[in-house]
């Protein structure tokens, strides 16, 4: 978020601006719901900001991108009883100590040196690959982690266009998910990017114009309330279950959009009288199905990708 660079001593900005502020939000993947929010300096690096792992509850399957992935915050999640995945950077290293799929050369380097044979010796040149790779592996945690002992984890390597590849580190059980699930789970995270869209685009985030320290951050605060108001009033007009997805009937940020044309009407059903106020709250519903409904109902999306590939207990 861009403020006015006469914050920068408060709100010190990255190299690209001389003051800002950053949002880490907390979404759920169903019903787009903020759960957590932190606002700090625009300084701090993300890999130091994560929602505290006692909201969530046992066995909360978490996504993120690699910025948030620092290999002990992956022990931190599995002693939580949670589960992650989160993409690996692609010049990460990592001690191969288990092949459930892979070319029979990776094997063969496993067997000749068990405790020796490192993901950068084995991929192929320009890291092109041409099928899927499912490891373990073993990580190192960063050099100020209180404890360095390596961490195992499951590498899942899928290959994308002209075979650049997209790996993924996660601890789901690879009996249950198998690699083409997991890449279709990740591609829910992409949510979040349209949630600070939205943030950005109807809710006034981007820029705050204000060179006031507290005016700042209470216009930032303001733009997350205003977004979990928004949420309240797309789950009133349907359920959760049905809010998922390019096929949902109400589309969530539409709902934003169309709520900041009709939100003295929702003032006004808040204060009113009780027969004032159901005539209010009808009108509103009808003007927000009317500017928020989607006619895409038949588009496809991940979650209609994934469900035929979820296990069966979780489906």
């Amino acid at each position: 978020m861009q403020v006015a660079d006469s914050l920068k001593k408060v709100f010190k900005g990255t190299r690209a601006s001389k003051a800002s502020l950053k949002a880490c939000v907390a979404i759920t993947v169903f019903g787009l719901l903020p759960i957590f929010a932190e606002i700090v300096s625009g300084n701090r690096h993300d890999m130091v900001l994560f929602p505290p792992l006692h909201l969530f509850q046992r066995g909360t399957l978490l996504l993120f991108d690699k910025g948030f992935a620092c290999y002990a915050r992956l022990r931190t999640i599995a002693d939580a009883g949670h589960h992650y995945l989160c993409p690996m950077r692609l010049n990460g290293n990592a001690l191969i100590v288990k092949v459930r799929s892979a070319p029979a050369y990776v094997r063969s380097a496993l067997r000749r040196h068990p405790e020796e044979t490192f993901l950068r010796d084995v991929l192929p040149a320009k890291k092109r690959l041409g099928r899927v790779w499912d490891l373990d592996v073993l990580v190192r945690p960063q050099a100020n982690a209180t404890d360095k002992t390596w961490i195992r984890t499951r590498l899942v390597i899928v290959p994308g266009p002209k075979g650049k590849q997209h790996p993924y580190l996660t601890n789901l059980a690879p009996v249950l998910w198998k690699p083409r699930a997991l890449r279709e789970l990740y591609r829910l995270r992409w949510q979040i990017e349209l949630v600070f869209k939205e943030l950005k685009q109807n809710l006034n985030l981007e820029t705050l114009p204000s060179t006031d320290r507290d005016a700042v951050q209470v216009l930032a605060w303001a733009s997350l309330l205003a977004l979990a108001l928004s949420r309240c009033v797309a789950a009133w007009l349907q359920p959760l279950a049905l809010m998922n997805g390019l096929a949902a009937r109400v589309r969530p940020h539409l709902v934003t959009r169309a709520l900041r044309a009709t939100v003295r009407l929702l003032g006004h059903a808040l204060v009113a009288a009780a027969r004032n106020a159901i005539l209010c709250l009808r009108l509103l519903a009808d003007e927000l199905l009317r500017e928020a409904q989607s006619f895409e109902t038949r588009r496809e999306d991940s979650f209609v990708r994934l469900l035929p590939l979820l296990p069966t207990s979780s489906a």
